[in-house]
C-alpha cells in the first residue's frame, strides 16, 4: 500500500493538444517541491487516486496525467467515434512535453509502471536534459518478444485460459500451442484490436471481457494481486482499455523492435531504479537485466569491505589503493543472489545498498504493482545523484531517499567564515565527523616498504559511501590518521568505520561527530532559553 495520505488535487486541467484531443492532468502536494510526473500502464489504463501516493506531499510536486483516450482524457476511447489514429506513442511523448512547458517544469522524475516504464524510457531518450531521475517498476520495453511472451508464453502456465482467449476471434487453427513460435502474435492481436472498432457494443463488450479474462490470468498466481483486477473495472475504461491496448500491442507499440535497450546510452547521467518481480509472468526479469547493462555508468563499481563480491582484480596487494578504471561495458554486479530476490547493481555506490531488497515482502509495498511480490532491483545512479540513503526497499525505504531530492531545495545555510560549515552540492544537510586511525604493524611495515598517502585510499571509500573529506593530517601520538569529513547521517559514518575495518589495516579506530559553527550557535541559543535550575 503507499505511504502517504490521501490527498486532492490544488490544480486540475485538460490540455488542448491542438488535433482535437484534451489530456487530462493534475497537480497535487507540494506547488514549490521536485516535479515528479507519474506515467501509467495499460496502455490505456488511466490514472487512479491512488497515484497520488506515490511520494511524499511535503516534498514533491506530484503531476498525474491520463494519456490520450482513456481516464479523463477526452475523447474516450469507449465512444467509437474516437479516432485512434491520433493516438500512438509518438503523440504521447509530445503530450508529456507539452504538459511539462504548460506547466512551467525545467525538469521532473519519471514515476513509470508496466507501459508507463516503456513510455517513460522512450521520453528520456528524446528528452534527457528534461529527466531529473526515473523510477521504473515492473520493467517493460514493448519489444516483439516481450509482447510475444505476454500474450503467447505465458499461456505455457495456463493453458485453458490462453485457449480461451485464442478462440473468441475464431483464430484457433492458426494459433495452436502457447508453445509455437509461428505465425506472429500480432495477427491474434489485430484480430482483437478490430473487433474494438466495430460500432456493435456487444461485439466490442465481448471481446473486451475475453482479453480481460486473459490479463487477470496472467496475474492470478501473483501474491500480492487482486483477483478480477482486470476484468472487474467500470465498462467504459475496461472498453477504453482493450481497444487502446490491442491497437498499440498490435503495432508493437509504434516503436521499432528493441530501440528503447538498443539507444540506453541517451540515459547518460539519468538515476534511475528498476525494480521487477522475478515471479512476474507477464514479462521475465531479463529486461531490467538488459536495460541495466546498456544504461550508461559513470565509471566502473569498485566495492570495498565486502569480501563475498570480491573480484580477481581484488586479490593484488595494491588493488584496494586503486581507482577503478574507467569502462563503459562494465557488467552490472549481482549484489545478492537468492532465489526470490537479486540486485543488480550498476552504479559505483549501489553495492553499498545490497541490503535495498532484503526479502521478497519488503518489495511487496509498492503502490500499485502487485508483481512486485518478488523482486528484482536494478540501480543506475540514484544514489550518486540523489545523495545516499537507499538502504532498504521496504515499505517506506525508496520514497524518503526520493524524498532527500526535495531537501535540496532548501541549502543549509553557511556561516561567514565558518570552514566547517556543511552541505551537501545538491543542498541536502551534511554532518560533520572525525575519523581517527592507528595502523597495524603490518601496515605500516608496507607502507614503509611502499610509500603511498593513505588518505586517498580512504577518499576513494569515503565518496563511494557519499561521504566528502574536509580536512585531512597525520597526528602524532595514540593515532596515525585523522579525517575530518561530511556525511548525512550517522549511519554512513558507520559505514565508513566498517569498510575502512574490514580493509585489516587498522588496530583501533575511532569516529566523533562534529558541530559545525551553525550548530554550536544554535546550540547555545537553546541553551538560553533554558531557566537555570535552583539550587536545593
Amino acid at each position: 500500500m503507499p505511504k502517504y495520505p490521501d490527498i486532492e488535487p490544488y490544480e486540475t486541467g485538460l490540455l488542448d493538444t491542438g488535433d482535437g484531443n484534451l489530456v487530462y492532468w493534475e497537480t497535487c502536494g507540494n506547488p514549490d517541491g521536485v516535479p515528479a510526473l507519474i506515467v501509467h500502464g495499460g496502455p490505456g489504463s488511466g490514472c487512479t487516486v491512488r497515484s497520488r501516493r506515490s511520494f511524499d506531499p511535503e516534498k514533491f510536486r506530484i503531476i498525474v496525467f491520463d494519456q490520450r483516450n482513456c481516464g479523463r482524457s477526452l475523447p474516450h476511447a469507449s465512444d467509437p467515434a474516437a479516432d485512434m489514429s491520433l493516438n500512438t506513442t509518438e503523440h504521447l511523448l509530445r503530450d508529456m512535453e507539452q504538459l511539462r512547458e504548460h506547466l512551467s517544469v525545467n525538469r521532473w522524475l519519471l514515476r513509470g509502471g508496466s507501459w508507463g516504464v516503456t513510455l517513460s524510457l522512450a521520453y528520456a531518450e528524446r528528452h534527457p536534459e528534461r529527466v531529473s531521475g526515473m523510477l521504473l517498476l515492473s520493467v517493460t520495453s514493448t519489444r516483439r518478444l516481450e509482447i510475444e511472451w505476454l500474450y503467447r508464453g505465458v499461456g505455457r502456465f495456463f493453458p485453458e485460459a490462453w485457449a480461451r482467449f485464442r478462440d473468441f476471434p475464431g483464430l484457433g487453427d492458426s494459433y495452436r500451442l502457447p508453445t509455437d513460435g509461428t505465425p506472429p502474435i500480432s495477427g491474434l492481436l489485430q484480430a482483437y484490436s478490430r473487433m474494438m472498432e466495430q460500432a456493435d457494443v456487444q461485439v466490442r463488450s465481448r471481446a473486451a471481457t475475453e482479453w480481460m479474462a486473459w490479463e487477470d490470468a496472467v496475474i492470478s498466481q501473483e501474491s500480492n494481486g487482486s483477483p478480477g483486477s482486470y476484468g472487474d473495472r467500470p465498462g467504459d475504461a475496461k472498453l477504453a482499455f482493450v481497444r487502446i491496448c490491442s491497437y498499440y500491442f498490435a503495432h508493437d507499440g509504434f516503436l521499432e523492435d528493441g530501440v528503447l535497450i538498443r539507444e540506453a546510452g541517451k540515459l547518460a547521467g539519468i538515476p534511475g531504479v528498476l525494480i521487477h518481480g522475478r515471479n512476474d509472468l507477464g514479462g521475465g526479469a531479463c529486461t531490467p537485466w538488459e536495460l541495466a547493462r546498456a544504461w550508461p555508468r559513470r565509471r566502473a563499481h569498485h566495492h570495498r569491505g565486502l569480501r563475498p563480491h570480491r573480484q580477481h582484480h581484488h586479490d593484488r596487494p595494491d588493488a584496494r589503493r586503486r581507482r577503478p578504471p574507467l569502462r563503459a561495458d562494465h557488467e552490472p554486479r549481482l549484489a545478492e543472489q537468492r532465489p526470490d530476490v537479486l540486485v543488480v547493481a550498476c552504479c559505483p555506490c549501489a553495492l553499498r545498498h545490497g541490503r535495498i531488497a532484503r526479502s521478497s515482502g519488503q518489495l511487496a509495498g509498492f503502490e500499485g504493482s502487485a508483481r512486485l511480490s518478488k523482486g528484482l532491483v536494478c540501480e543506475a545512479g540514484l544514489v550518486r545523484r540523489f545523495g545516499p540513503g537507499l538502504r532498504s526497499l521496504d515499505r517506506s525505504g525508496l520514497q524518503p531517499c526520493l524524498a532527500r531530492v526535495g531537501r535540496s531545495r532548501r541549502a543549509s545555510q553557511r556561516l561567514a567564515g565558518d570552514p566547517f560549515a556543511c552541505s551537501h552540492p545538491r543542498g541536502i544537510s551534511m554532518a560533520l565527523y572525525m575519523y581517527q586511525a592507528s595502523y597495524t604493524a603490518k601496515s605500516m611495515a608496507a607502507q614503509l616498504t611502499e610509500p603511498q598517502d593513505p588518505v586517498e585510499a580512504i577518499r576513494s571509500t569515503l565518496e563511494d559511501l557519499g561521504a566528502k573529506i574536509v580536512v585531512a593530517g597525520f597526528p602524532f601520538g595514540e593515532y596515525d590518521v585523522l579525517v575530518v569529513y561530511e556525511a548525512p547521517d550517522d549511519m554512513t559514518a558507520a559505514s565508513v568505520a566498517m569498510e575502512v575495518a574490514a580493509e585489516g589495516e587498522v588496530k583501533s579506530a575511532k569516529t566523533t561527530r562534529l558541530l559545525s559553527g551553525q550548530e554550536w550557535l544554535e546550540s547555545l541559543r537553546k541553551r538560553r532559553v533554558v531557566k537555570p535550575r535552583k539550587a536545593r
